[in-house]
């Protein structure tokens, strides 16, 4: 017989080459994974030089005075948001953070969790809004560490993270000059109407407050807070930043393209059906004006459902919240704290190619949970469709606001103030 031929002991040679042909198979199982998870670094070191001399002022700051309220550093890392959507089919999760593509992501989630219905109802995924959205809440969850515990620790995170000075430009064009239908007179931005110095200000006290559980105001003050608050605050990134995967908000014309095709990277990973990531990337670029509303009240549970959001909020009031829930930092957001390294990183890219950057790390992460080619093209295809109606960064009342902010010494300083630890720990510089 053949195999009686065989030697007793196998040729070093053969040992070496089974290794080798294990190793590969074994890397080839977590190396887009972890390459999607190592892409987050320094990123639009020259965006803003006004920027520079503040942090490097901040940074030796930081270095002297470790202690926060000596500093005046908004600290990283408050649990304040966690809004994490899953599509169990593909096992991938996205935490929103205020003013970061939030309302599109729903689309695409409602889109990949239910695409029967979805289209069976002739819904698209750049027309999909707030008030009128065609999922429910099934498969949201305001605790990450739920959503892993539902899903044994096996979901593919992935968050989009913003540089911190368009974040705050976007939210503060929105909500102190172009928003009508929420609060007006002494209770719009903390009652400073178009005073961006009274604004930043109160919005830097109202951070502290926050931090401390001191703060003794309304509601309407955690809008604010939740719109503006540091990207750190979200997402449970203290404990699970280094899970997630990241992708750039990208700016700029090209801007929506490079964000589309970071989305694809992602939807292709996840075994996203090709067809499905052409829809999406076509939603997402066909129309530049609807890509970025970001109104999500529906997900956030007022201060009284604080148990929801694991926050300690009995004594604020919803105008507050609502402030802050918009203007905290990222690491604020979707339990960073504990979470961060679980998550994927996805730039908000702007510029030229910003959402096609931007569509293409989503695609990335897609494809890596395995989302079919042909859904992950629906959905690039709608996220490159462009901004939503909510969307600042081409208007002439931005542009006006941008240039007052970088030629204030002072307000780029309390920028830099409450938004430093989102420049650290997402690579902006």
């Amino acid at each position: 017989m053949f195999w009686q031929s065989l030697p007793s002991k196998p040729p070093l040679f053969l040992i070496l080459l089974f290794i080798i042909i294990f190793a590969t198979y074994i890397w080839q199982q977590i190396s887009s994974n972890f390459d999607l998870r190592a892409e987050v670094q320094m990123k639009d070191a020259a965006k803003y030089p006004e920027l520079k001399p503040h942090y490097e002022e901040l940074e030796k700051m930081a270095q002297q005075n470790p202690v926060v309220n000596i500093s005046g550093i908004v600290p990283p890392f408050h649990r304040l948001e966690e809004i994490i959507l899953v599509t169990p089919k593909y096992r991938l999760a996205t935490c929103q953070i205020e003013k970061i593509m939030s309302t599109v992501r729903d689309g695409i989630f409602c889109y990949l969790t239910n695409t029967t219905e979805f289209l069976a109802h002739n819904r698209t995924i750049s027309t999909e809004y707030w008030t009128t959205r065609f999922c429910d809440n099934q498969f949201v969850y305001h605790d990450l560490d739920k959503a892993m515990e539902d899903y044994n620790n096996n979901l593919t995170l992935f968050s989009v993270i913003r540089h911190p000075i368009d974040r705050f430009l976007s939210g503060y064009v929105d909500k102190c000059i172009n928003e009508q239908e929420y609060y007006k007179g002494e209770k719009r931005c903390f009652g400073c109407k178009q005073d961006m110095k009274c604004f930043v200000e109160k919005l830097h006290r109202n951070l502290f407050e926050y931090y401390t559980n001191t703060t003794k105001n309304s509601s309407v003050t955690y809008y604010y807070v939740r719109h503006f608050a540091p990207q750190t605050w979200y997402c449970n990134f203290k404990e699970h930043k280094n899970d997630y995967i990241f992708v750039d908000y990208h700016t700029g014309p090209k801007g929506i393209q490079m964000t589309a095709k970071e989305f694809d990277r992602i939807f292709e990973e996840v075994q996203v059906p090709a067809d499905m990531r052409a829809l999406i990337q076509s939603e997402m670029l066909s129309d530049q004006e609807n890509q970025l509303r970001t109104n999500y009240g529906y997900l956030f549970p007022t201060p009284q459902d604080k148990d929801s959001l694991t926050l300690n909020t009995t004594k604020n009031s919803s105008i507050t919240y609502y402030y802050v829930r918009h203007f905290a930092p990222q690491t604020w957001y979707c339990n960073f704290k504990d979470h961060k390294n679980d998550y994927i990183l996805v730039d908000y890219h702007t510029g030229p190619k910003g959402i096609e950057m931007t569509a293409k790390e989503f695609d990335k992460i897609f494809e890596q949970v395995q989302v079919p080619a042909d859904m992950r093209a629906v959905i690039q295809s709608e996220m490159l469709k462009g901004t939503t109606k909510h969307s600042t960064v081409h208007s002439e009342t931005r542009r006006k606001v941008q240039q007052q902010l970088l030629s204030d010494d002072y307000l780029m300083r309390f920028l830099m103030l409450l938004y430093y630890h989102d420049f650290v720990e997402f690579g902006f510089r």
